[in-house]
């Protein structure tokens, strides 16, 4: 297949009302209208961990990026030593 032919399949990361309607009826359907509230609840205790994650994981990758970008003085120069009080 050339590549042009492959641009309907790209998936871009948004859902159109159409794909959360068709999502909705596959998991009534699945999992019928008594086990929905569960899963719900369920899905939103995984997207919350997978929130807290991310950023957890955002927090440290700038604290690490920031100490490398702006050292420290006694870092920069090693004839100054840290004071010992």
């Amino acid at each position: 297949m050339r590549p042009d032919t492959l641009d309907h399949v790209v998936f871009d990361g948004a859902f159109s009302p159409l794909h959360w309607l068709i999502i909705a009826v596959v998991a009534l359907l699945v999992l019928g209208p008594k086990e929905i509230p569960k899963a719900a609840r369920e899905l939103g205790k995984v997207m919350r961990f997978i929130r807290e994650a991310r950023s957890t994981l955002t927090d440290e990758v700038e604290r690490v990026l920031h100490s490398a970008t702006e050292p420290d003085a006694e870092v920069r120069r090693p004839d100054n030593p840290p004071s010992e009080e």
